[in-house]
């Protein structure tokens, strides 16, 4: 461009008014023609500019999109845990309230000795041997099994031998080589599966919920 207004210049000087206005419209549709192509080549670059921010808006909204699915899903399975935690702790305090009850752990010992008397007649030299945790305990256990009724039909009355040193309460009940434990720790464990799913359905259904009144209210 400066080369054309130094012969602009020039042509105006040699050849007169006339000439120098028919280059000046010369260097006026060069410069036309330059700035137009400016303003293209600076249009082009934005629109490059404004897509590159557009994409980088989206990447970073999807980014904190997953990180924050991320964390409710996070959040999620903490109060899952904390709820199976809670509801474990009250079934382990109620199981050992019960078997703190003399009356309800002598109930529950002749029901699991009625149960196996049958088993112990088939084994006449095996004795049913039931743990509890102390002496007090074993002789709640000893006076209910002296108090136990064996149905009609039985070869002849169970033999049973109570022992002490279960670590909690309850009791654990052995015959053979096979023993089952009934203490609120178990308990526990044989709820927890179910304890779990059952937690973990009624959460997933609150969220549900919660999601479903949040997207209601959104449409009003």
């Amino acid at each position: 461009m400066q080369q054309s207004i130094e012969s602009f210049v020039r042509t105006l000087q040699e050849d007169g008014v006339a000439a120098g206005k028919a280059a000046g419209d010369k260097l006026l549709l060069v410069a036309e023609s330059e700035a137009e192509e400016i303003i293209a080549r600076a249009n082009a670059k934005a629109a490059e500019i404004l897509a590159d921010a557009r994409k980088q808006q989206e990447v970073e909204a999807l980014r904190q999109t997953e990180e924050l699915a991320l964390a409710a899903r996070d959040a999620v399975l903490e109060l899952q845990h904390r709820l199976c935690n809670a509801v474990e702790r009250m079934i382990d305090n109620s199981a050992a309230e019960v078997f703190r009850d003399h009356g309800m752990l002598a109930t529950f010992i002749q029901q699991v000795a009625v149960t196996f008397a049958a088993k112990q007649a088939e084994k006449p030299n095996e004795a049913i041997v039931f743990r509890v945790a102390g002496d007090d305990a074993k002789d709640v256990v000893n006076k209910a099994l002296t108090q136990l009724t064996v149905p009609s039909g039985d070869i002849a009355k169970p033999v049973f031998r109570v022992e002490t040193g279960l670590l909690d309460l309850g009791f654990e009940y052995r015959q053979g080589g096979g023993g089952v434990e009934v203490t609120p720790g178990a308990v526990v464990s044989l709820l927890r599966p179910l304890l779990s799913e059952e937690v973990s359905k009624r959460v997933q259904e609150a969220v549900s919920q919660n999601r479903e009144s949040a997207s209601a209210s959104d449409q009003t």
